[in-house]
């Protein structure tokens, strides 16, 4: 069965930060981008299982992705967010809300909880700050609540270990 998900470029070379469970199991995996070209993934670069979030290699081209920047900065309750995703397949939906609050949970440990709407389709999503700069992941939401959305913060894309494949 194919799943579907968000990710975006972190380097030059066409590294892609997604959710984990958007390819765990996987066969094989394809990208699109937003000019509508598709690329293999050649495999896993770095994984962090317990924030579920890993790092692709794909086959596009040096030079052919754009990398978003990553803040250096904190995020804080009330900073206004953007999260840029494909929510149920609809392609470069692009939603707005505040960061509620950075929660503690003893399954991802330090977590952002968002009121920017994330569906089925928006794991794997940036979440940017208002300068452009991705401070976390989308990764989840509680669907008996309303506005309950999360994301990994970026601080767990930095401390990604290509060498080891994990944290």
């Amino acid at each position: 069965p194919a799943k579907q998900g968000t990710g975006f470029f972190i380097s030059t070379t066409g590294d892609v930060i997604t959710n984990r469970h958007v390819v765990v199991g996987a066969a094989g995996a394809k990208i699109k981008t937003v000019s509508g070209k598709i690329y293999e993934v050649k495999g896993v670069v770095a994984e962090d299982k317990d924030s579920d979030i890993v790092r692709l290699k794909t086959a596009v081209p040096r030079g052919a992705s754009k990398p978003l920047p990553l803040s250096s900065s904190s995020p804080q309750a009330g900073q206004r967010i953007i999260v840029i995703g494909n929510p149920l397949g609809l392609e470069q939906t692009v939603s707005d809300g505040i960061i509620s609050a950075i929660r503690e949970t003893s399954r991802f440990g330090t977590v952002i909880q968002i009121t920017a709407p994330i569906s089925q389709g928006s794991s794997g999503s940036p979440v940017l700050d208002s300068k452009g700069d991705v401070i976390g992941v989308a990764t989840l939401q509680i669907i008996d609540g309303q506005n309950l959305n999360f994301a990994i913060p970026v601080k767990k894309i930095l401390n990604l270990n290509p060498s080891t494949g994990h944290e």
